[in-house]
């Protein structure tokens, strides 16, 4: 039977990508060959959602070890140390979900930055930025990107020269928009996007009405809750095959879903004044599903 130290680094950063980051980190302690192999991992998560505990640990005197000085690390000082020299040539994810710490936004913004000249592929981004903004120019021009997942952060400073020209998913979860066109700016500029989910927040709301024009998109999930004060929204989205549309927005306002021609599932769940004039809108629909109040 083939020891771990038989199998060549390629195969042995393989099966270190099967593990959290955390615990694929702990094995730096192993040996002089293993100090430096997690640093090509593809995927990274750091998170300071909540702590170590008990069930993290393994049985593993020395390993409970550098997870107590892991502990001990502000996760700052560790991803500022680390991801500058994070061997991978490309960061095919990287998770960032620091929601619940004091993490500085300039100090955020410098990791995103790094990730885009790695090359990252999918960046999630969970932080309340708190009006500031944590995104580089940079960002706005990264050619790899693909996906997207953004919450809680404040979206401002959007160029409309900018150019995503990979993404196809966009995921946007109670951000906090600096002004009415962060969002419109931000779609614009992502030439072949395929599927978008926006989940608005409601409270301190910006946007009033927005327009989602995309014809590359096919795939559309959007939650209005019940706060705020949007007056109304256009569609326009030919590509469009999927929409889930969770509209709980009491007060009157405009809805508008027009160029759907491709439309073959939907599922509405809006207040009852909108019903009958989206119905009549989405016409080409093959399957709708309708929940009314």
């Amino acid at each position: 039977m083939a020891r771990l130290s038989d199998l060549p680094d390629d195969l042995l950063v393989k099966i270190l990508s099967y593990l959290p980051t955390k615990v694929a980190v702990s094995t730096s302690v192993l040996s002089k060959r293993w100090q430096f192999l997690w640093m090509w991992l593809p995927n990274l998560e750091y998170s300071n959602s909540n702590d170590y505990s008990s069930r993290d640990y393994p049985e593993s005197a020395t390993l409970r070890e550098i997870f107590d000085r892991m502990r001990s690390t502000t996760l700052r000082e560790f991803v500022d140390k680390n991801l500058p020299l994070h061997r991978a040539p490309v960061i095919e994810s990287l998770r960032l979900d620091l929601r619940y710490r004091s993490i500085k936004p300039a100090v955020l913004k410098r990791w995103v930055e790094i990730s885009v000249s790695r090359n990252v592929r999918e960046l999630e981004v969970s932080y309340d930025s708190k009006s500031k903004n944590i995104f580089p120019g940079s960002f706005y021009t990264c050619a790899s990107l693909v996906i997207l997942k953004l919450g809680f952060v404040n979206l401002m400073d959007v160029p409309s020269t900018g150019s995503l020209c990979s993404l196809k998913t966009l995921k946007l979860q109670y951000l906090e928009y600096a002004n009415q066109g962060s969002l419109q700016r931000l779609l614009s500029i992502c030439p072949v996007l395929e599927e978008l989910s926006v989940h608005f927040s409601g409270e301190g709301e910006c946007v009033k009405e927005f327009t989602i024009i995309v014809p590359s998109l096919r795939s559309l999930s959007l939650l209005i809750p019940n706060c705020g004060n949007i007056g109304g929204y256009v569609i326009d989205a030919p590509s469009l095959t999927y929409f889930k549309l969770e509209d709980r927005y009491a007060k009157e306002h405009y809805a508008k879903i027009t160029n759907v021609p491709n439309l073959r599932e939907a599922y509405v769940d809006v207040v009852s004044f909108n019903v009958k004039g989206l119905i009549r809108s989405i016409t080409s629909v093959k399957r709708l599903t309708i929940c009314s109040q």
